[in-house]
């Protein structure tokens, strides 16, 4: 788990679990190797505004991203939503392509779908693609 999440977790008094795997990045390679509930995965992708914050926007893991909707969200258009590098994300979110968690982190924009927002309990990236965070 990257500290920044541990951290930013720790500090909230949140519970959580750590669920330690081998590397997988994709919903389909999660769903297919874990004995999660797919409703409750949540996937984060992660995007850069033109003054280089990061936005992240948190969805079911099965859900196509709706980019227009989430530039929306961010108060941006479209044409200036593009996807972090696997640099930025190591730099701003001391995260890995594919590990990202929704956790707003070094001054992020958050957004969260709503049918997230109504789940009891996700699991989620926690920085590194090799463990899941239960929540």
């Amino acid at each position: 788990m990257s500290p920044m999440i541990q951290t930013w977790l720790t500090a909230r008094g949140l519970t959580f679990r750590l669920h330690v795997h081998e590397a997988l990045k994709s919903f389909e390679e999660l769903s297919a190797a874990l004995n999660f509930p797919p409703e409750a995965m949540v996937k984060t992708l992660a995007f850069m505004d033109p003054a280089g914050r990061c936005i992240l926007a948190a969805m079911p893991g099965a859900a196509k991203a709706d980019y227009k909707r989430i530039a929306d969200a961010a108060g941006i258009a479209r044409s200036q939503l593009r996807a972090a590098t696997p640099a930025e994300l190591g730099e701003t979110l001391d995260a890995e392509a594919g590990g990202v968690g929704p956790f707003p982190l070094a001054g992020s924009q958050l957004l969260i779908d709503r049918s997230v927002e109504a789940l009891a309990r996700i699991y989620c990236g926690t920085g590194r693609v090799g463990s899941t965070l239960e929540i």
